[in-house]
């Protein structure tokens, strides 16, 4: 025994090991990809995008400026007449962030940018790598696999782009791993931290404040703690600006963004007016967060698993939707691991599922030109985590699913690369957008708007952009139906063992009183 414990401890501190050293290599990938023109001006152009529109709102706020107005988010917290710092000089983007989240990031702009995105940076590592420790322990999938899984979509992507995901699924993750281990009150904190992402976190939320009556009170107080610091960060009558006015801006702003993975873009594309198209993603979306919150239920009382409740609601609403992108769809694989590793009937399809999400692009990765990095390691994460997915099966036959995940992976790149190119739907040009907006553009969520529909690269949609995100969304749905019928086939199991064990008391209990004088 002390043999195997020692060989079992080596493998672990191995596998730990390696994935320290890729952590290191995609760190320094992102560097390299931050790295701007030599002009002084334009430098810092390129570093973390997402983040730089985060910083810039923090410092707008912490200038008694508006963060959601385009003058105040462009200048940074620097006041007129003074020029706004170098780096947001160039594609300062909107910060479509309730309060809680600005006053975060107030606290960040207290320091230089460079330092400032740098912590974001290992916030973002220390997420993620927390998150792959705790779903090792829910699943004993191996650690290194788990890594494999998330490393292109949330560690490489997100990091590049400074966003928000990671944080979401090191929060998923150890509430998660807190249900298990009925340490409720943490739990609901974590779940409350998953807000964010307003659209993740609040059903998330719900499930575990209706289904866990322990979680109720902490996630009350957590979500009344979000209301007080929003007003304290911001104050009341922004708050209600980013309920009334910066939310359906960004909505409408994003209706022809080519990134878009929402019903919202689906059905723009296909000849909804924009304002419908948002109508459609946003009831998509509800009915979504219902389903999911009715299955965390149905699933956690049916496989004794109350860990599927935080992560269940967090999987259903990322298909469809308003506003869903890559990184965010992302998050679902901490639900398909986890449960793959407690259905096991339906283990199969939630791992195609997640493997379907585990590439950071299919467009790319079979381009005529030399092979890049990035598409290398997209590749070896397939196969990594094929190979852990079906470690039930002999070793002969998990390579044999391994090398057919590959070959999979590559001739759905060659297919989608080899679509059609044809222009499905133009938007409107970006002046037209302007005098739709009106007063709406002073908002940098409608300015947003008016850049996409002004660059082509951002806004055409093609039927092979739509073939690049049919094995996304494949997964996605995989992962769903997986969910769902895990839990009407050990509902069924579950029933059938609840009725004989309720006879075997009942008998018990005859034979009791039979003998009682």
């Amino acid at each position: 025994m002390r043999v195997l414990d020692r060989i079992h401890t080596w493998r672990d501190g191995a596998q730990y090991a390696a994935i320290v050293a890729f952590t290191i290599l995609i760190s320094v990938q992102v560097l390299h990809a931050w790295r701007g023109p030599s002009s002084p001006q334009l430098r810092d152009i390129s570093v973390a995008r997402d983040f730089k529109a985060f910083y810039c709102a923090g410092a707008a706020a912490n200038a008694g400026e508006d963060p959601y107005r385009t003058d105040a988010v462009e200048r940074c917290g620097s006041k007129p007449p003074a020029m706004a710092p170098t780096f947001a000089r160039a594609d300062v983007w909107p910060a479509p962030l309730p309060a809680y989240d600005i006053g975060i990031f107030r606290l960040l702009a207290a320091i230089p940018y460079r330092p400032a995105v740098v912590l974001w940076m290992l916030a973002s590592i220390i997420a993620l790598s927390v998150a792959v420790v705790l779903i090792s322990r829910l699943s004993a999938i191996p650690p290194i696999a788990i890594f494999a899984a998330f490393a292109m979509p949330l560690y490489f992507t997100c990091l590049e782009w400074g966003q928000l995901p990671p944080l979401i699924v090191g929060s998923l993750a150890i509430a998660a791993y807190c249900m298990r281990k009925q340490a409720y009150t943490l739990a609901a904190f974590a779940c409350v931290a998953c807000a964010i992402e307003p659209h993740v976190g609040a059903p998330v939320c719900l499930a575990t404040f209706l289904w866990e009556r322990r979680c109720r009170l902490p996630i009350a107080v957590g979500v009344c703690a979000l209301a007080v610091v929003s007003i304290a960060v911001l104050g009341l009558a922004t708050n209600i600006e980013y309920f009334q006015s910066v939310l359906p801006l960004q909505a409408r702003a994003e209706v022809p963004a080519a990134n878009q993975f929402s019903l919202t873009w689906i059905a723009y594309m296909f000849g909804a007016p924009d304002a419908l198209a948002v109508e459609l993603g946003a009831i998509d979306y509800v009915l979504m967060a219902v389903i999911g919150v009715y299955l965390a239920r149905r699933i956690s009382c049916t496989i004794d698993a109350e860990e599927a409740i935080p992560l269940v609601p967090a999987t259903a609403v990322l298909l469809g939707g308003a506003f869903v992108h890559l990184t965010q769809i992302s998050i679902a694989m901490v639900t398909g691991i986890v449960l793959s590793s407690l259905v096991a009937r339906r283990s199969a399809l939630l791992w195609s599922g997640v493997l379907l999400l585990v590439p950071v692009s299919y467009d790319v990765s079979l381009a005529p030109h030399s092979l890049h990095l990035s598409r290398l390691e997209s590749t070896v994460a397939v196969a990594a985590v094929a190979f852990a997915a079906f470690a039930k099966l002999s070793t002969r036959r998990r390579l044999a699913v391994t090398v057919a995940a590959v070959v999979a992976y590559f001739a759905i790149s060659y297919a989608i690369l080899h679509a059609p190119d044809t222009t499905i739907r133009t938007p409107a040009s970006a002046a037209a957008y302007e005098r739709q907006l009106g007063g709406n553009a002073k908002f940098a969520a409608g300015k947003w708007g008016m850049y996409i529909r002004g660059d082509a690269s951002a806004s055409t949609a093609t039927w092979q952009v739509i073939a690049a995100k049919i094995p996304t969304w494949l997964g996605l749905m995989l992962l769903l139906a997986g969910i769902a019928t895990s839990g009407g086939v050990v509902s069924l199991s579950a029933a059938r063992a609840g009725f004989m064990r309720a006879r075997r008391q009942t008998r018990s209990d005859a034979s009791t009183l039979s003998v009682l004088p």
